[in-house]
């Protein structure tokens, strides 16, 4: 409504009619009838007021000319009582009341003289409301005239009143001496009473003569407004019409010109997509009606062949009906039709064209022709084919030679592991550990190379499955932390504390990312640089949570041209870095693809010389718990502020121990008890720790950061030192050294559990061989090897077996086809589960397999816990040997001939191997101390202190892995609770005496 309105006003031809039509009619509605109207009043008010001073001039002229002569006649009265008394004449004011009752029939006019004050003549006249209201108003001013609208007899009129004041001293005397006076004060000037007039108001048109002219003059001047605004408006639109014609004359010519110069382009477009284009064009049934040349000749027919026959005189048999049911859906929907037709020639040979079908519309928007574009792509689509073919043969060559390479690598890997394990002197175990890592290099190139295959063959997938992101990073941290103090790199791991506890992915590709992102990080950076690693929660519900990953570093940096290349195959940043720093080039390309089978994509900053960051964010399903959280214990932390903390080392070790128990921060942890105080470099540390070893003289104190950092004061305060990065189990062992946080519970593994079978092995390699029966019997299980899927079959006929393991490449017969056979005839012998045995590694071999009637899969180079796991689902557990071992382990024997195995650390903690000898040397370095220290309780038949002290062992004990001194020490701590103290500590030690030579054998 009001856009319409704004259009009218502003419109130049209807807007100055409109706006002066309203101007108009508002003057005529309301203003000229309002000024008509005010002229009445004033008039009626100016008469009104003419007849009132008439009647005061007779009054006066009354009072002087006559009752003043005929005051000294003594047989003349004066009085209100002059209509029945003899003799009298009316009072002045008599005179006018009566005179005003006279007037009251003449053109409809009242006139009435009245006062409120009780003169003996007007005691019985009523004043109305008005009248009340006006001697109101007129005694407070006098010389005012009260005016007002009123209705009488439903007529509307107005009342004109004024004041009627003593002005003569003759009146004033009468007024004060007469006996009937209602008063004796009366004073000139003061108002006694009133004079009305009322007239009506008549429905009339009145205005003077000024405003009739201003009228008329509005009016004139409205009218020369619109010829002036209307003549104006003409000559612009002539103005504006003659140089539209202009315009419009050389558009005209212009258009004139472009369209033949566009004809002639015409012309050459149509000669070029002539010479290189199948051009036709066909009616509404597909019936052809125009063909170009290029179209006979790939065709093979003469021009007169073609018109007035379908298209489908070229279609191939091979291409479906359903192809050209979508065609013609599509185009007859006034839509575009792209796609790859196979047709045929006159001679009956095949050729591929790449179609483009056009409807042709009028100017109804109704379709009346159909053109099509064709052109020929036969070469593009038998290249295709070979490259198909050729990918195929690169892609089973990189299987077979996969399984070529892998073959050997099994041994080797297998073997070097067993000589570490064997014992032989500490230089051939490094020669064998060179052997084993440098085996397993080549293994980690030979499946970057791999996984490059799958992605270019679209057979890369990911697993789901349920894993501990916490778990994930954090080993990975742990790896990697050995490897960044050779070069003295600042490492900092921050996680977010809110990640849920489970999250569904494929856990190993992730690992894979994210170890080769920090790899590069900690191999690009230089000596004293920095490396940032963060795990951070963005959204998070119920259901999913996304998580960023960001890796940073102060390395070489990257340029801009260079992040474009990265990520491709092969590529490097320059030619130079893989000769200074090693690398395929292939990891960056291999995350990329990982990354985006995520739905993420990884986006990078770097500067040159300045370090690089990446990062990407996935989207997660979380997982559900199958057990409890791990719930909060009573352990009271307190922790200290943090210097220059620009990598918010505070906040992450705050987030690990509020995870545990509760954290108070200095000053308040000093009306606390407090077991473990973290501490930071600051400047006044020393005096902090004074402080708080006032309030807590018992309690631990950890330092977080370079003990290199601190003097040698502070060092004699400190009784544990973290170093970066900071992850959960570096803070948690320290913990559970001092509390009963991780009481230990003996691992099961390392109870003996050994399987009960006969494995039936067919393996042609003769190291595969070796190793194998040796991993068998690590188990406890009896072999048979045989080379070839022949022997497999007949040893099969021949035995009984419990399981077979087959492997899939072998001469004479194969291993599936050894297991087809072998199923053919199960029913004539026994059922038996067949596990196949490969190097390769290709996505779906173990789909294949399982569809040709073998039972599981285990992949070259065998992992000893995968081929145990394996083992476990078919195989039954040897009863009789697991009692055995229970009742060994519950013996009070010394069992001294168990070798202790520093790899059950690995299977607990996770940690490589040299910080587990790290740890083993500072446990033996402090241990004959604590041996002491516990003799000495013994001795002194301190219950408190021998509970206290084995407690503190044992908990060292249980994370190296050392179950059977955990076991004393607990049972020590258990009865000196009981206020036991006869304790002899000579099993423990000797226990202690035998990890320590077995540790020096090795």
């Amino acid at each position: 409504m009001f856009k319409f309105i704004y259009k009218t006003i502003t419109n130049p031809i209807i807007g100055p009619v409109a706006v002066s039509s309203v101007i108009l009619s508002l003057l005529v509605i309301f203003y000229l009838p309002t000024l008509s109207l005010q002229n009445q009043k004033d008039k009626v008010v100016l008469e009104s007021l003419t007849l009132i001073d008439h009647l005061k001039i007779f009054r006066t002229y009354y009072n002087e000319a006559i009752v003043k002569k005929l005051k000294s006649k003594t047989d003349i009265a004066i009085d209100y009582n002059h209509e029945i008394a003899s003799n009298t004449i009316p009072l002045p004011a008599t005179v006018i009341y009566n005179l005003s009752e006279r007037l009251n029939n003449e053109r409809g006019i009242t006139v009435n003289f009245f006062s409120d004050y009780p003169f003996p003549n007007r005691q019985k006249r009523i004043l109305d409301g008005h009248q009340k209201e006006s001697l109101s108003y007129l005694r407070k001013n006098p010389s005012e005239t009260f005016v007002k609208e009123d209705f009488i007899d439903n007529k509307k009129v107005l009342r004109v009143t004024v004041s009627d004041v003593l002005t003569s001293q003759e009146c004033l005397n009468c007024h004060n001496n007469r006996i009937d006076t209602p008063k004796n004060d009366w004073k000139i000037g003061e108002v006694r009473g009133a004079f009305e007039v009322i007239m009506p108001l008549e429905e009339q048109f009145l205005l003077n003569p000024i405003q009739i002219k201003l009228s008329i003059a509005f009016m004139i001047l409205v009218i020369t407004s619109f010829i002036l605004h209307y003549t104006i408006l003409f000559l612009r639109r002539e103005k504006e019409i003659k140089s539209q014609t202009a315009l419009l004359e050389n558009e005209v010519l212009k258009r004139t010109k472009d369209l033949n110069s566009s004809n002639l382009l015409l012309l050459e477009y149509k000669k070029a997509v002539d010479s290189s284009a199948i051009v036709s064009k066909s009616d509404l049934k597909g019936n052809i009606i125009y063909v170009n040349d290029t179209f006979c000749e790939i065709s093979g027919y003469k021009r007169e062949e073609l018109l007035s026959k379908p298209h489908n005189i070229v279609r191939h048999p091979d291409m479906p009906k359903e192809f050209f049911q979508e065609l013609w859906q599509t185009i007859k929907a006034k839509k575009i039709f792209k796609g790859i037709l196979k047709n045929r020639n006159k001679n009956g040979q095949a050729y591929y064209v790449a179609s483009t079908i056009v409807p042709i519309l009028d100017d109804n928007g109704d379709i009346i022709e159909y053109l099509s574009l064709r052109y020929d792509i036969t070469e593009l689509v038998d290249a295709k084919e070979k490259a198909e073919i050729a990918q195929k043969a690169k892609s089973t060559f990189l299987a077979n030679m996969s399984h070529e390479i892998r073959t050997p690598l099994n041994a080797i890997i297998g073997f070097s592991d067993i000589l570490c394990e064997s014992n032989i002197n500490i230089e051939e175990k490094e020669n064998a550990k060179i052997i084993s890592r440098s085996a397993k290099s080549l293994l980690n190139i030979i499946n970057d190379v791999l996984d490059i295959s799958k992605m270019e063959n679209g057979k890369f997938e990911l697993e789901e499955t349920e894993f501990s992101l916490f778990d994930l990073t954090e080993h990975i941290v742990e790896l990697f932390s050995v490897n960044i103090k050779d070069k003295d790199i600042k490492f900092i791991y921050k996680v977010d504390p809110t990640l849920p506890e489970l999250i569904i992915s494929d856990s190993f590709r992730l690992q894979q990312v994210l170890s080769n992102f920090l790899s590069n990080a900690i191999k690009f950076t230089p000596e004293n640089g920095r490396v940032y690693f963060e795990v951070k929660v963005l959204e998070k519900n119920n259901e999913n949570v996304k998580i960023l990953f960001l890796i940073k570093d102060t390395g070489i940096g990257i340029s801009k041209d260079q992040e474009e290349i990265i990520f491709k195959p092969f590529a490097q940043a320059d030619s130079g870095i893989s000769r200074k720093f090693g690398g395929t080039g292939l990891g960056l390309a291999i995350c990329w693809d990982i990354v985006s089978l995520l739905n993420s994509k990884i986006k990078i900053k770097s500067e040159i010389n300045k370090g690089s960051e990446f990062s990407f964010a996935v989207d997660f399903r979380i997982g559900t718990l199958s057990e409890e959280k791990i719930k909060r214990s009573d352990i009271s932390f307190a922790i200290c502020d943090c210097l220059d903390d620009e990598d918010n080392i505070k906040a992450i070790v705050k987030n690990y121990l509020e995870k545990i128990g509760t954290v108070y921060d200095i000053p308040e942890a000093l009306t606390q008890k407090i077991d473990i105080l973290f501490c930071f470099d600051i400047n006044n540390l020393l005096i902090k720790l004074l402080e708080f070893k006032e309030y807590n003289i018992n309690s631990k104190i950890v330092y977080v950061g370079e003990k290199r950092n601190l003097d040698k004061t502070v060092l004699t305060y400190i009784d544990y030192y973290i170093d970066l990065p900071i992850y959960g189990s570096k803070i948690y062992n320290i913990i559970a050294d001092n509390s009963n946080i991780n009481r230990s519970i003996l691992d099961k593994s390392s109870k003996i559990q050994d399987l009960q079978g006969n494995i039936l092995v067919a393996e042609d390699n003769l190291n595969n061989q070796k190793l194998i029966e040796i991993l068998l019997s690590k188990l406890g299980l009896q072999s048979t090897i045989v080379s070839n899927g022949q022997e497999a079959i007949d040893m099969y006929k021949t035995k009984q077996f419990n399981l077979i393991l087959m492997d899939i490449n072998m001469p004479i017969v194969d291993g599936l086809n050894a297991t087809k056979l072998i199923r053919e005839i199960q029913n004539d012998y026994y059922k038996i589960p067949i596990i196949a045995l490969t190097a390769n590694s290709i996505a779906g071999d173990k789909e294949k397999y399982l569809s040709q009637g073998m039972d599981d899969y285990l992949s070259k180079p065998i992992d000893f816990n995968s081929l145990t796991n394996v083992l476990k689902k078919y195989l039954q557990m040897d009863k009789n040997k697991i009692i055995i071992a229970e009742n060994e382990l519950g013996t009070k024997s010394d069992d001294l001939d168990e070798k202790f195995n520093k790899n059950i650390i690995k299977e607990r903690l996770f940690l490589d191997d040299l910080t587990i000898d790290m740890l083993l040397d500072n446990f033996f370095l402090t241990l004959d101390g604590d041996i002491k220290k516990l003799q000495n309780a013994i001795n002194s038949k301190n219950c408190d202190e021998i509970s206290k002290i084995a407690h503190y062992i044992k908990g060292a004990c249980s994370n190296l892995g050392m179950d059977k001194c955990t076991e004393i020490l607990d049972d020590i701590e258990s009865r000196a609770k009981n206020l036991e103290y006869n304790f002899s500590l000579e099993k423990l030690n000797n226990l202690f005496e035998k990890i320590k030579k077995d540790l020096q054998e090795k």
